[in-house]
């Protein structure tokens, strides 16, 4: 019998309708019959493995845990209890989920868990210290390794939660108490995190920011970074969480264009958001056809109006003098501007009409060149490589597939920054890409032949240290025949000892030869990506192509074509690549060199 059936069920009958779900770990510490025997012998004590107590402990505390948990889905599932009461029983839960052995059991718990999900997303809608409650519930059991237990009614909790308006409840005295209540709760298991923890928790809440929403979202980008499956993306639809979040992200750009107050939490923000969008849309046809459509393209819209904000913010920055006052928010803009990309690459892959609507909104094609133009290049290092590889990829998506586009960014024009730090102001996109391409292709190269450099100095290094051993060698074989054998040894050890190199020698030089080799990737890939976007915009075009001849050295384009020869034959090893994507690939290429012959 179900407690929501009746007002007049008793305590005895609501006992029996919450079934706990037995774990493996209690089936295994369960005691066997003890029987008592009589001896003849004398009397002595029979002490126990100290493991099997260490079983009872646990066995104990899972009892206390799924006594705790009765308690409380008892409390809330019944509809004579005030209101009061439930939301006390519910902070309690919410305390007692600070120990990470209790959130493992409720975990374990699925089914209850998903009940008690079920009735909060009932009583949340009337009462906003309830949804409080509900929304740290919810954080502290997604900030773990496991995710929360994912289920239909989770999903129509944290979709009630986003849409919350938390601002009216912040007036309320008693919110204003169960917010400091909250926030003690989230302090005490971030302290707790990190003594068991050997390295530092993340914790991007403040006092300022507690409230469901932004407790939801948080709890949900978490979920999003370990949940990649079927039924979470298709549950992020249907339940109204993606209408919640492009709602929530298109609230949080408008108020960075329009503010300069409170940068960094609205960054943080954004960065959520597209964490969660660009799961629900990798591979997802259904995700990705209702993020383009939906509200008229306001995902697309919005996050124009995003990469339009981050290169007003990064000119800003460059013309000012206080540069480490905002460090951190360049850092935060950077990151968000690489997940940016990476959304729109999800959206827009294989999609013609999706690169069409990007590529129309205004400014979006030229923010796009100014980026890569002027601004990468302040990125932090750690930084710079997925920024490229994502910005690149993304006009290879807008582009390729779509001639209006190619003939929209080809005739944009852009300020370029040096390797120096010096800016060149009107530059085309042609000349732009040529610059970029030339520079990366140059780092790579040089990197190349250091490596070349250390490899020959190595074998030479070895040849002079044979040669000096051996010669060591002959003369200590002269000494031995008036000295003795012992006088071999002590010479040929002693010869080997000057030349050996030390532990931490050698770890530098390791790292040394990984940091080049680590750095010749990048740059050439970085190349590869450049060259294909050219190749992409010249197709068949000779006056292009021409142009591309005149701004390379001596007119020799080889190098680039050189390098998308190199950059396919490395997909197709590693089988990164369609079959598909291999022949258009090979198709660019083609036309790209008949082009560039065409002109010679």
């Amino acid at each position: 019998m179900s407690l929501l059936d009746g007002k007049d069920a008793s305590r005895s009958e609501t006992s029996t309708d919450f079934e706990f779900e037995e774990d493996c770990e209690d089936r295994e510490i369960a005691p066997s019959a003890t029987k008592l025997q009589k001896f003849h012998t004398s009397c002595y004590a029979v002490y126990r493995k100290a493991g099997q107590g260490k079983q009872n402990a646990v066995r104990g505390q899972i009892q206390d845990f799924k006594h705790e948990l009765h308690y409380v889905l008892t409390t809330i599932f019944d509809e004579k209890a005030i209101q009061n009461v439930k939301n006390l029983s519910l902070l309690q839960l919410v305390k007692k989920a600070i120990i990470p052995q209790f959130r493992n059991f409720l975990r374990s718990q699925s089914v209850q868990l998903g009940k008690l999900f079920g009735v909060l997303t009932e009583l949340s809608s009337n009462s906003s210290t309830i949804s409080l409650s509900a929304s740290c519930l919810l954080y502290l059991i997604a900030r773990d390794q496991k995710s929360v237990p994912l289920s239909e009614n989770c999903f129509r909790l944290i979709s009630d939660l986003l849409k919350q308006d938390s601002q009216r409840a912040k007036m309320d005295e008693e919110y204003k108490k169960h917010t400091e209540a909250i926030w003690s709760i989230l302090k005490d298991w971030h302290r707790n995190s990190e003594s068991l923890s050997s390295r530092p928790i993340k914790f991007n809440v403040a006092f300022d920011n507690i409230a469901s929403p932004y407790l939801a979202l948080e709890a949900l980008a978490y979920t999003a970074t370990r949940e990649h499956g079927v039924f979470f993306k298709s549950s992020l639809l249907t339940s109204g969480c993606l209408t919640s979040i492009v709602a929530k992200f298109d609230k949080v750009v408008l108020e960075l264009v329009h503010s300069a107050s409170d940068v960094t939490s609205r960054l943080n923000v954004v960065e959520r958001c597209f964490r969660i969008l660009e799961n629900a849309a990798v591979f997802d046809k259904k995700n990705q056809v209702f993020l383009i459509q939906h509200r008229n393209s306001l995902l697309i819209f919005s996050t124009a109006k995003f990469l339009n904000f981050a290169a007003k913010f990064f000119e800003t920055r460059q013309s000012s003098s206080e540069h480490g006052a905002s460090q951190n928010e360049s850092d935060k803009i950077f990151e968000c501007v690489c997940l940016a990309c990476r959304v729109l690459m999800n959206i827009s892959h294989e999609n013609e009409n999706a690169s069409l609507k990007i590529g129309q909104v205004a400014g979006f094609l030229g923010n796009c060149l100014t980026l890569l133009a002027s601004h990468f290049q302040s990125a932090p290092k750690d930084k710079f490589f997925d920024l490229c590889c994502m910005m690149y990829g993304l006009l290879v998506n807008l582009l390729e597939r779509c001639p209006t586009n190619r003939r929209k960014f080809v005739s944009l024009k852009s300020n370029f920054m040096g390797s120096d730090g010096g800016i060149v102001a009107d530059l085309s996109s042609i000349e732009i890409l040529t610059k970029l391409f030339m520079r990366h292709d140059s780092a790579a190269k040089t990197i190349d032949e250091e490596l070349d450099n250390d490899l020959v100095a190595e074998d030479q290094f070895v040849e002079e240290e044979e040669a000096e051993g051996g010669a060591v060698l002959e003369l200590a074989e002269e000494e031995g025949s008036s000295n003795g054998l012992g006088g071999t040894k002590a010479s040929t050890g002693h010869g080997r000892g000057q030349q050996s190199m030390s532990e931490d020698e050698i770890v530098a030089a390791i790292q040394s030869a990984m940091n080049k080799a680590s750095a010749h990737m990048e740059d050439s890939m970085i190349a590869s990506y450049c060259s294909l976007v050219v190749a992409i915009l010249v197709d068949s075009d000779e006056k292009l192509a021409s142009r591309v001849g005149e701004l390379v050295p001596d007119g020799d384009v080889r190098p680039m074509t050189e390098q998308l020869k190199r950059f396919l034959e490395f997909m197709q090893i590693t089988k990164r690549l369609k079959e598909g994507t291999v022949k258009n690939i090979e198709r660019i290429i083609t036309s790209f060199e008949l082009a560039i012959n065409s002109t010679g």
